[in-house]
């Protein structure tokens, strides 16, 4: 089975911008159709919509605070129940890992539910774009891109779907992008079904795994810098506590001068470019193929085969570099400076009291809004108790005690009126800015559609500018 989705969003930051609309296709394994899903919701209070993203989705004030539309809590839990009633199967978008992919596990983190579902369960997840990337390499006498006004090829959605009879993608709606998405999916598995079952294979993080493992060499493709690049490689290293993150040798270089390197020396090889080790994650479908698709333009087929096959051998027989590479894959990902925000913290280990946790947040799920309250201080994992008072604050925060209250209005009100530029989400002071900069130059319909959302926005600000006030 497969489950072609999109998502909508107040901007582009996964973390602190919020999912508007879910568009979802559950299809048989033939890509036809059994079912559909589709949610809309209401602006959370804290969250500062981009008025540059609102001019592209076409999405109205009016609609942002539409009281007929269900809370953004509601939706989250729909679109997991959905997801789950669904699976197994493989979770599919339109340059999803870049944005939908991020989103969807943030909406089911805030909303106290599984984020990793597209990879739990035996789901897997993947990218059609990819897909298409794939297939113009490796099927090129059958699967052209379309190019852009400089001639490079160009791989927007609203540019494929047309190359391939899909019509006109409509890329301010979900569901229009996902069954855009459906469509070109189903062209490139009638023009390339060996790429389509290739990079299939490659959603499923047990399958990207055994490769790398029994696998002498690979052939695995990137899209960098507008082109696509591909070179020959082996297994050389995986994370000690995360296996989904393992690492790659490319075999276009000798590994004999860097199979003594410490770990530090390792660490810093990670990071240089061009890179001789690479990072991957099993989970973001790499395109990892046999080594005779392998074309003449990959830089390591003007070695000769049997030297290739010493390099990667070379690899697999040190088993101590390996474990070197694995630790400096781990100290790496330790020397990045800690996150602090709660919404940065979605790939922290949960507490050994999880179990415990999990009971609770099966009876929030199911309580009325008093019981949920009185659950967030059960709650022993410290980010979910937040963000279950967050749930609370935002659909009834009556149900809160006076001093819970008082805090979090606190800290909606830094959280929406900052004057600090360097925070990592939108701010009212930002939105404004973004609004004035695109009205200088806007004409017609959509400078009066930006002056609405200026005028939104400062609503939003008349708000907190009041709750501000009763604090003190």
């Amino acid at each position: 089975m497969f489950v072609f989705y999109d998502l909508e969003a107040t901007g582009t930051s996964a973390a602190f911008d919020q999912v508007l609309q879910v568009a979802a296709i559950r299809t048989d394994a033939n890509l036809d159709p059994i079912d559909r899903f589709e949610a809309r919701c209401r602006r959370l209070p804290w969250v500062v919509p981009s008025p540059a993203a609102l001019r592209v989705t076409g999405i109205t004030p009016a609609m942002l605070e539409d009281s007929r539309l269900p809370g953004w809590y509601e939706l989250a839990r729909a679109t997991g129940g959905c997801f789950r009633r669904w699976s197994p199967a493989i979770f599919l978008g339109w340059n999803s890992f870049v944005f939908d992919e991020p989103l969807l596990r943030q909406t089911l983190f805030q909303s106290l539910q599984q984020p990793f579902l597209t990879t739990a369960g035996g789901n897997g997840r993947g990218c059609v774009m990819r897909i298409v990337q794939a297939a113009a390499l490796y099927a090129a006498e059958r699967v052209q891109a379309p190019r852009d006004h400089r001639g490079r090829p160009t791989f927007r959605l609203d540019h494929v779907a047309p190359a391939f009879g899909c019509g006109a993608a409509d890329s301010h709606d979900a569901m229009a992008d996902a069954e855009a998405a459906l469509c070109v999916a189903r062209r490139i598995k009638a023009l390339a079904p060996a790429v389509w079952e290739r990079m299939i294979r490659c959603c499923h993080k047990r399958t990207v795994l055994d490769e790398l493992s029994d696998t002498e060499m690979l052939v695995l493709t990137d899209f960098t810098y507008g082109r696509l690049v591909s070179r020959l490689v082996t297994g050389c290293g995986r994370h000690p506590e995360d296996a989904m993150e393992v690492a790659v040798f490319d075999l276009a270089h000798d590994p004999a001068p860097y199979l003594e390197r410490t770990v530090e020396e390792l660490v810093r090889l990670l990071a240089r470019s061009p890179k001789v080790i690479r990072a991957l994650r099993a989970t973001s479908q790499p395109a990892l193929m046999p080594v005779e698709w392998a074309s003449p333009e990959v830089a390591a087929r003007e070695i000769p085969e049997v030297e290739l096959r010493r390099r990667a051998t070379m690899v697999a027989v040190r088993a101590d570099f390996r474990e070197r590479v694995g630790e400096a894959l781990r100290l790496r990902r330790l020397a990045l400076q800690p996150p602090s925000p709660i919404e940065h913290r979605l790939y922290e280990r949960f507490p050994e009291t999880e179990h415990d946790d999990e009971a609770r947040i099966d009876r929030f799920h199911t309580g009325d809004w008093e019981e949920r309250a009185r659950l967030c201080r059960a709650i022993a994992d410290s980010r979910r108790a937040e963000l279950a008072r967050r749930l609370v604050f935002a659909e009834a925060p009556e149900a809160l005690s006076a001093e819970e209250h008082t805090a979090l209005r606190r800290w909606g009100v830094e959280r929406v009126l900052s004057e600090d530029a360097d925070v990592p989400w939108r701010t009212i002071p930002m939105a404004l800015r973004e609004a004035e900069n695109l009205l200088a130059e806007a004409e017609g319909s959509h400078r009066g559609f930006l002056e609405d959302v200026q005028r939104h926005l400062e609503t939003i600000d008349d708000h907190w500018s009041g709750v501000a006030a009763g604090l003190c």
